[in-house]
């Protein structure tokens, strides 16, 4: 058996099982099996050059969903603490790009110009 027809069988024994008349959804389904059974193969590798017990295949996607349910949990306990950005024009000089906004120029209907007082900067026509 080649090794394009084991990844079918690892996929078809645990992957997801989508119903939809949409071939773009079951392409990208087929991918994201495809992706997770290819990265599950890499880390039976690795744990095996490490001497290390490898997860089976479906501990191994179960693992991945956890992983991704708990990405965007908030954290419980205190807030962190964020950085008041000032917004002092005294500070920035003429050069730096970075810090300056475009406002609309009155009088003309696509030219931007700067939205501190002390720069002349204007975006073309």
């Amino acid at each position: 058996m080649g090794g394009v027809d084991l990844l079918n069988q690892m996929i078809a024994k645990y992957g997801i099982s989508i119903k939809s008349r949409k071939w773009t959804l079951r392409v990208i389904f087929y991918f994201l099996d495809f992706a997770i059974t290819n990265a599950w193969i890499h880390h039976r590798e690795d744990s095996k050059a490490n001497e290390m017990k490898p997860l089976d295949l479906l501990q191994y996607r179960i693992h991945i969903a956890n992983s991704l349910c708990e990405l965007n949990k908030k954290s419980v306990g205190r807030p962190k603490v964020t950085k008041e950005i000032s917004s002092d024009t005294s500070e920035t000089s003429d050069d730096d790009s970075s810090t300056h906004f475009p406002e609309q120029v009155v009088g003309r209907s696509s030219a931007m110009r700067c939205r501190y007082t002390g720069c002349k900067r204007a975006t073309r026509n």
